[in-house]
């Protein structure tokens, strides 16, 4: 299925290898490995600044803009600061770190982006050949960026997501729904609390473990829960949750809920940074992008939009669920849950 989304984001089915789209605009560059987004550090505006990855907050210093040279290749360009994206001192060695500097159309501050297909790119410098990675696979806020030898890994692989944005995916069907009385949950969280940045671990759980082991220790507390009377249960998700490498194992919470006959709340929560408004709105939608294609027609998930929207004004959540639900067109009312603060 080819949502809407990707649509809006240009992400189109194509083949390996290939150049895809020309981009042409303001983007966000967000990691495959962590769904945290390239970033230059304190919004600097100084030559020589080193990159790093953050969890998206709507900042110009996270946006970019990218202008096509043909054949593939492109310069980067910070909204916030106008300079380039650059391999520092025009470096053709593994690890050299990534920084910003005013543009002078050197080979180093050109870069060619090579489709992998899935709405992936690979990120690779003109001057050295290497790709753009996320240094030791971090997963952390202030993760920094450098180049390294094509290996496959997610933290080379990058989602380069339109700006302007305003829907998510049209699913072709959905649950048929179940009446709140019929709901008997619990949540299951994460100890550090559900607003942080980065991958969320609801307990017991860590995004070292394969689907296997999640799905196992699942059982194990779905089973206790259902004990005590439960037949729901409520699971958080952020986009570096949904967007990152964990979710293919974060799936086996909600297969094994849905698998022992339970409902699943899946709902998503802000960061640290929250004012009880969405982060950021092109990794937000790309979440859900991510999440209802996969659960879409399963009648025992249900979609939270937003945790505790109290940032915002009762008729502007109501536009913010009325733009959610309308890119939904296809999608069953009751099979989203609405929250209002």
């Amino acid at each position: 299925m080819v949502s809407k989304l990707m649509a809006l984001l240009g992400l189109a089915a194509i083949s390996v290898a290939s150049f895809g789209q020309t981009f042409s605009g303001n983007y966000e560059i967000v990691n495959a490995n962590s769904g945290m987004l390239l970033d230059v550090p304190g919004a600097s505006t100084s030559n020589g600044a080193n990159m790093d990855q953050w969890t998206g907050n709507n900042g110009s210093n996270q946006q970019w803009t990218l202008t096509s040279l043909g054949g593939g290749q492109y310069e980067i360009l910070n909204a916030h600061s106008g300079l380039a994206l650059e391999v520092y001192n025009q470096s053709t060695s593994n690890g050299a770190a990534v920084d910003q500097w005013s543009y002078w159309g050197g080979a180093s501050q050109k870069w060619t982006l090579t489709s992998l297909g899935g709405g992936l790119y690979e990120i690779v410098n003109v001057n050295s050949g290497l790709p753009l990675e996320i240094n030791g696979q971090s997963l952390s806020d202030g993760g920094s960026v450098d180049q390294w030898s094509y290996w496959g890994g997610a933290s080379q692989k990058w989602y380069i997501l339109s700006t302007s944005i305003s829907g998510t995916v049209q699913p072709t069907s959905g649950g048929s729904g179940a009446a709140a009385s019929t709901f008997h949950g619990i949540n299951w969280a994460d100890p550090s609390d559900n607003y942080i940045d980065g991958p969320l671990q609801p307990s017991g759980l860590s995004t070292g473990q394969s689907y296997a082991t999640v799905e196992s220790t699942a059982y194990t507390v779905l089973n206790t829960f259902q004990g005590v009377g439960a037949n729901t249960v409520r699971v958080p998700i952020n986009p570096q949750t949904a967007i990152g490498t964990w979710w293919s194992s974060y799936k086996g919470i909600i297969d094994e809920a849905t698998g022992l006959g339970m409902k699943v709340i899946i709902g998503n929560w802000t960061g640290t940074g929250n004012a009880g408004t969405v982060n950021d709105l092109p990794s937000f939608y790309k979440m859900w992008d991510v999440v209802v294609a996969a659960y879409n027609g399963n009648p025992n998930v249900y979609f939270e939009i937003l945790n505790e929207p109290y940032g915002y004004s009762t008729s502007a959540w109501l536009s913010v669920v009325s733009q959610w639900k309308a890119a939904l067109s296809g999608f069953p009312w009751v099979a989203v849950i609405l929250v209002r603060a």
